[in-house]
């Protein structure tokens, strides 16, 4: 799409020529678009290159694992010449935390890193353990595995207890580099502590795009708490944004923050409403059209533009999804698109998926498809509502007596192990093709208990794994004629995309929650207000609106183009800055 200038620091202002220069721990402000990656990135080049010991090394941590992506790609356009880059390290806290676990697990108390207990284990731990509190202590206590939480707060106790180790830690770190400051809890910002004296720390932040409160100890105060210690020097960026529409959006994303009236119509941001439910798919697809020819428009190009559409709730999602599919009513093709939703919401529903997928073409296929009943009935016991905890201990019933070679009770999956006996005689090798049809026969069933499942998994294909798991289930299937292993494959995927790996934005649509974009940037964005209380861009309880709005805030500057926006006629987002009929475009 549109070029993108290399920064160097010849063209450097003078605020920014600071960051570089200045001693001390320093807090970097800015809002979107005013370069502080970039130039917390000059900054640890010329560290890297001025430093006298070989062997000193640049921390980058962030708590996104979106954030690292967008790290490194600016990282790419600053030019870190090879020999450099391995003494970079970009990560997230919890990958960072991992890895000193994985060496140094005895100093916690822990045998061993043995694993990650993810949130829907833990959720699982919660109905099935009369203590899920103490169950979670003796897995870290006997078996090294720990929740993400702990994976942090053990390597700070370590470091606190340990003051060797600590050392040694920050003498290699003698640069720590902090992205999105503001979004950081009590826990990481303690680490940061531990490690950055007595080397020097950038923090880079923007309290105007904090949308984390609802996480224990994210304190809207943050980066003031910070300046108020003694030694640390706020350095605040002026606004140069370089993207096409950059300005104008961020000055719109200003306007939703402060609740101010825009004095000028935006080129960069166009409003549609839609009225009854019959005209929502219609202006749905036109909001995107719209926004996909403003950035062809600017930027033309053979490839398709990257478009996040946003909407509140996974919930909703899944409809926006489904909207885009509709092939009736007016519409003669569906909208290509994909739909993300992190590990944490699809794991349940992946492992009962790709435990199925693992059957095998001859031979007995009992322990294979009890182990699948058995995924779907733990799936069930985190689902909330009534009926769900029946529905699981009879699925759990129904796994055990079929491990025992007796036939799934009609209750539950009827006629289920003859479909997957079946549809896995034609499983060819290609793990997509293999998942899509997988997924057909589960559609084709019927039954009322595989609903809640298939929703799930509305919310992120399987077949859109990332290129490892494709791979090593391709493997797999090669070397055994089916696909084996393919649970712990893909528990293993999910957990190191929770942990290390980046999330692929890619080009065309991608939709998504309004949570999720952050730390991203794309082409263009489409939010989306929905008609329910529970799906709205004012969320609920938020009496001053100031959360909603820092929330629309970054959704919007998540553009580097054009955003369109959809709301309802009958109701529309009071969030959305007031432009006067006779105002003229910016």
């Amino acid at each position: 799409m549109a070029t993108v200038r290399r920064l160097t620091e010849a063209n450097l202002t003078d605020q920014q020529k600071r960051v570089i220069t200045e001693p001390g721990d320093l807090v970097v402000v800015g809002r979107p678009g005013c370069g502080k990656t970039s130039v917390a990135l000059l900054k640890a080049l010329r560290f890297l290159n001025e430093a006298e010991d070989e062997d000193a090394r640049v921390l980058f941590l962030s708590f996104s694992n979106a954030a690292v992506q967008r790290i490194q790609v600016a990282a790419r356009l600053v030019t870190i010449p090879r020999p450099i880059q391995r003494r970079f390290e970009v990560t997230t806290f919890h990958a960072f935390c991992h890895h000193v676990l994985s060496s140094h697990a005895r100093l916690a108390g822990m045998p061993r890193l043995g694993g990650i207990v993810l949130r829907n284990e833990q959720n699982m731990l919660k109905v099935e353990s009369a203590d899920p509190k103490g169950e979670l202590a003796r897995l870290e206590r006997e078996e090294g595995r720990c929740s993400f939480e702990r994976l942090i707060e053990q390597t700070v106790d370590i470091f606190r207890r340990n003051k060797v180790l600590r050392a040694a830690y920050a003498k290699a770190y003698p640069l720590i580099l902090v992205d999105e400051y503001q979004d950081t809890n009590d826990i990481q910002d303690e680490l940061i502590d531990l490690l950055g004296h007595p080397g020097q720390v950038i923090y880079l932040g923007d309290p105007d795009q904090r949308i984390y409160d609802f996480v224990p100890g994210v304190r809207p105060d943050r980066v003031d708490r910070r300046l108020d210690r003694a030694g640390v020097t706020r350095v605040e960026l002026e606004q140069l944004s370089h993207r096409s529409g950059g300005a104008d959006l961020v000055a719109y994303g200003r306007a939703v923050l402060t609740s101010c009236s825009l004095t000028r119509k935006s080129k960069s941001v166009t409003v549609f409403q839609y009225g009854k439910a019959a005209s929502f798919s219609k202006k749905l697809r036109q909001a995107i059209m719209c926004a996909e020819t403003a950035v062809r428009r600017l930027s033309p190009s053979p490839e398709p533009p990257s478009v996040a559409i946003l909407g509140y709730r996974n919930v909703f999602v899944a409809r926006l999804s489904a909207e885009l599919n509709l092939v009736n009513g007016g519409f003669q093709f569906p909208f290509a698109h994909r739909v993300h939703a992190g590990a944490d919401e699809v794991g349940p529903a992946w492992s009962f998926l790709f435990a199925l997928l693992g059957i095998p073409k001859t031979g007995d296929a009992c322990d294979v498809l009890s182990a699948a009943i058995h995924q779907y009935g733990r799936f069930e016991r985190t689902q909330k509502g009534s009926g769900h905890e029946k529905t699981a201990a009879a699925l759990l019933t129904a796994a055990e007596g079929y491990r025992q070679k007796k036939k799934i009770p009609a209750r539950s999956l009827a006629g289920l192990d003859t479909q997957l006996e079946t549809v896995s005689k034609s499983f060819r090798g290609d793990p997509r093709k293999d998942i899509e049809s997988l997924v057909a026969v589960l559609r084709a069933n019927g039954s009322a208990h595989l609903a809640g499942v298939l929703a799930s998994l509305c919310l992120r294909s399987p077949a859109d794994a990332g290129p490892d798991l494709i791979l090593k289930l391709a493997e797999s299937y090669s070397e055994n004629g089916y696909y084996r292993d393919s649970l712990p494959m893909a528990e293993a995927s999910l957990l190191r995309e929770r942990l290390l790996e980046n999330e692929d934005i890619g080009k065309g649509r991608l939709i998504t929650t309004l949570h999720k974009v952050k730390g991203k940037e794309f082409d263009a964005v489409v939010i989306v207000d929905g008609p329910g209380d529970g799906d709205k861009l004012l969320l609920r309880n938020d009496q001053s609106q100031d959360k909603s709005r820092r929330l629309l805030n970054v959704a919007i500057t998540r553009a580097r183009h054009h955003v369109a926006i959809l709301t309802p006629v009958y109701d529309p987002c009071c969030l959305l800055p007031v432009v006067p009929a006779d105002a003229t475009s910016s």
